[in-house]
């Protein structure tokens, strides 16, 4: 069979998405021949039997990131109805709504699958407002306006898959208010290359935080660390202004670390994963990936941040209130047992959660709603 997977990138290293997309394009490329309509990386070629470099439109200074989206998603799309004429496959996935070409679905008969990781529904924007003032009156109106347009146009592709998958109950549910049905199949998270198997309780130094950007609470994370100056810090890959990374590296309690490609460098000296997002996430997999280390999280109550955390954490249900971030810290320092036992049970959640059994989740759900064996 061959299987049309588009998306943005496949890469081998990268965030969550990448991740996710990369290991269902092996897995599914075992079975079936995996035609990739994307960018990848030298290495990520081999996991797939063809690959399609997508048009996009050009990255123009003036273009706010909600614009460029959108025009981007109108010329892959018009390139998509060529791809399926050349390919003809027989199974479309998608993680991209705005990137669809319904009618040659229709033409070939062949059913397609969204696998939704994200909110481009045009329903919430005042969040990236707030963290996004330095861009000009103008830029920040035209962001809007083309943010809603993306929102109504990938709503109305929404409708046109034969089947949805969402990543999170969070998503789904967000999916549901705008009447979409879907399945739920959380990320596909090689735990294996996170576990630490020889860690010891000497090895944990740090109270972590990961991709230290301001929508992953940055500033939040700053004044915790800036008001427990008796405990240490670890900010893995700040990606923002210098002004921040010269900030965060003046307090002497905090270890700033570039981002690392082999995250168990990070889960060694890890004792408790904080998680001060303020967007909404779609799901979140940090927690999971310092989970599997027996790792507990204290975390934002926010988006689909309560299912990646589980029962191995702390949940902050004001994510700007810094002395909820800092008693929470506090209590888990402090207090040996309910640390251990909060790591305990965030190993055992990770576990339900590797990619093995979302795989099998995932090939469960297609052919019992498509009657396709992937």
């Amino acid at each position: 069979m061959r299987v049309l997977v588009a998306g943005g990138r496949l890469w081998t290293s990268g965030y969550g998405g990448t991740q996710s997309v990369y290991t269902l394009c092996e897995w599914l490329n075992k079975r079936h021949s995996v035609i990739f309509y994307g960018d990848v990386d030298e290495h990520s070629c081999k996991v797939i039997s063809t690959h399609i470099k997508w048009r996009t439109f050009p990255n123009l200074p003036f273009t706010p990131p909600h614009t460029q989206k959108l025009l981007t998603e109108l010329m892959v799309s018009l390139h998509l109805r060529k791809v399926w004429t050349a390919y003809t496959p027989d199974l479309y996935i998608c993680d991209w709504a705005g990137i669809f070409a319904p009618g040659s679905c229709k033409l070939r008969n062949a059913p397609s699958i969204l696998f939704l990781r994200c909110r481009d529904w045009g329903d919430t924007l005042e969040l990236d407002f707030e963290l996004n003032r330095r861009y000009p009156l103008h830029k920040r109106l035209i962001q809007q306006i083309t943010f809603r347009l993306r929102g109504l146009r990938n709503r109305r592709l929404a409708h046109h898959f034969s089947l949805i998958i969402a990543n999170s109950r969070f998503i789904q549910n967000s999916l549901s208010r705008l009447g979409l049905s879907s399945e739920v199949v959380y990320p596909f998270i090689e735990l294996d290359a996170h576990l630490v198997p020889d860690k010891s309780p000497q090895d944990s130094q740090f109270i972590t935080f990961v991709n230290c950007s301001l929508p992953k609470g940055l500033a939040v994370a700053y004044e915790v660390a800036r008001c427990l100056p008796e405990y240490r810090f670890l900010f893995v890959g700040i990606q923002t202004k210098k002004e921040w990374r010269q900030k965060v590296s003046s307090l002497p309690n905090v270890t700033v670390w570039e981002w690392q490609e082999d995250m168990r460098k990070v889960w060694r000296v890890t004792k408790i994963l904080l998680v001060p997002s303020l967007r909404r996430e779609p799901f979140g997999r940090v927690p999971v990936e310092a989970g599997i280390n027996a790792i507990p999280s204290i975390a934002s109550r926010i988006g689909g941040l309560p299912e990646s955390v589980g029962d191995g954490g702390i949940l902050i249900d004001e994510p700007r209130n810094v002395e909820m971030w800092c008693e929470a810290v506090e209590k888990l320092m402090e207090n040996d047992d309910l640390r251990n036992h909060l790591g305990e049970q965030a190993k055992r959640h990770a576990e339900r959660l590797r990619a093995e059994a979302m795989l099998e989740r995932f090939r469960n759900i297609v052919w019992k709603r498509l009657g396709i064996q992937v």
